[in-house]
């Protein structure tokens, strides 16, 4: 599988997103 560059960004700021939200949601 080859992800194009925008693909990758998208997807890393996705996951970046879903754990800030863990994180938030633990320390509140």
């Amino acid at each position: 599988m080859s992800f194009t560059a925008r693909e990758l960004k998208w997807g890393i700021a996705h996951i970046y997103a879903s754990f800030n939200n863990t994180v938030v949601h633990i320390t509140d």
